[in-house]
């Protein structure tokens, strides 16, 4: 029986001999730290930074495609009032220039081609 305690002294002594001391710190109150809460607030920090940069990111994307909008409305305004101007300006140029190439030719002594067209036929005669 000796000999077992001795043994069991001699094993008791080599299993100290390994095993560290643990003490652990406790605190308690206002001095605890919770780490889990502590990680999961800075994975949401995280999160939220990300989620203003992907804002900021959209707020950009939104502003250039407001400015692309806005400057393809303008040119497509200016299309068309240049499609209805353009035409309009053709038109009565063409008259003016058959009237007075007509009269040139002798084709005709004087159309009546209305009081508007006789203001623009003698206004082109002026600058002529």
């Amino acid at each position: 029986m000796i000999r077992v305690l001795k043994a069991l002294q001699t094993s008791y002594d080599k299993v100290s001999q390994l095993l560290a001391i643990i003490d652990p710190d406790v605190d308690i109150g206002a001095d605890a730290v919770d780490y889990n809460l502590e990680t999961e607030m800075h994975k949401l920090e995280g999160e939220v930074k990300e989620i203003l940069d992907e804002l900021e990111c959209l707020k950009r994307h939104e502003e250039r495609f407001i400015s692309t909008n806005a400057s393809t409305n303008v040119h497509v305004q200016n299309f068309a009032w240049l499609s209805i101007i353009l035409p309009a300006t053709l038109g009565v140029w063409q008259i003016l220039h058959l009237h007075a190439c007509f009269k040139r030719k002798y084709l005709i002594d004087y159309l009546d081609i209305g009081p508007l067209f006789n203001y623009f036929i003698h206004f082109h005669y002026a600058i002529a």
